[in-house]
């Protein structure tokens, strides 16, 4: 193997390894956004679930 050949395999496994760093980059970020998403759901839903349980309260009255 010449030293150009060489030297464009190690470029090639650079560009592979930089492309691969930056889908996980991606990959996390995704994860951390579905997280958040998450987790707001969650609030969302114990608050509406506070929010039938007082309409219950008020149509027990009425």
């Amino acid at each position: 193997m010449s030293v150009k050949e060489i030297k464009e395999v190690l470029t090639s496994i650079r560009d592979d390894s930089m492309l691969m760093i930056n889908r996980l980059t991606e990959a996390t970020a995704i994860g951390e956004r579905q997280a958040v998403a998450s987790e707001q759901i969650s609030t969302s839903m114990v608050e509406l679930a506070s929010s039938v349980e007082n309409i219950q309260k008020v149509a027990q009255i009425l």
